[in-house]
């Protein structure tokens, strides 16, 4: 679910910025005007945003993963059938969106999402398990009857 929310905020942002960001170029601003600076700022925190979601190991793969899926079906589902985004008009940044998706710009950043899903190393739990679990003393130094053999 989190990885659904993730991608819609993906979705909604940079859709949102897209049109500023090309009407900054038309017209020949500065990037240090001032809504492209808070358009650059924005961008930047959803940038930050994927990159700690992709590289941070404790979190669970399925959050990244399922935002990959969620950006791969849009930029899908905008190509086969654009009529479906007319339901949806009352998102802000849909137009954006929509072209972004149309010149398939979304797909790179799915596939980078749904990488960890396929790497064995992202399910693996740090807990100690079996024979390493019954050589670890558990926190609070419970001794021999607070040990937990899995």
């Amino acid at each position: 679910m989190t990885g659904v929310v993730m991608a819609l905020f993906i979705l909604v942002v940079t859709g949102w910025s897209a049109p500023r960001l090309g009407e900054l170029v038309e017209t020949g601003g500065s990037l240090f005007s001032g809504e492209a600076v808070v358009v650059v700022g924005v961008l930047g925190v959803v940038a930050l945003l994927v990159a700690c979601v992709l590289v941070a190991p404790r979190l669970t793969p399925l959050l990244p993963g399922g935002a990959g899926l969620v950006l791969a079906a849009v930029t899908v589902a905008f190509l086969l059938r654009p009529g479906l985004a007319a339901g949806l008009s009352w998102l802000p940044g849909l137009e954006g969106a929509r072209r972004l998706a149309e010149l398939g710009l979304y797909l790179p950043l799915a596939l980078a999402l749904a990488v960890p899903l396929f790497l064995p190393l992202r399910w693996r739990s740090y807990r100690p398990r079996g024979l390493h679990a019954a050589a670890v003393e558990p926190p609070g130094g419970a001794g021999e009857a607070g040990r937990r053999l899995d």
